[in-house]
């Protein structure tokens, strides 16, 4: 190793919410569909999701998480 912070780490340490990591099932709703999906991790800024179905760029969406509602 030469002492630089890998890619992953150096955007870790600019983000603005800490993520903790997660395994909980949800649903993506977009006003015209509603899918399921998994959320890794979450932070007060955004979570990050796995989903079958693909949300556009900037597109909005509502995440419903059944333990806390949307």
């Amino acid at each position: 190793m030469n002492g630089h912070a890998l890619p992953d780490e150096a955007f870790e340490k600019q983000r603005r919410h800490k993520r903790k990591p997660v395994l909980w099932s949800a649903r993506v709703d977009t006003g015209t569909l509603c899918a399921e999906c998994i959320i890794l991790d979450l932070s007060m800024g955004g979570a990050k999701l796995k989903a079958q179905s693909d949300a556009k760029v900037h597109q909005a969406v509502t995440l419903v998480i059944d333990r806390f509602g949307a």
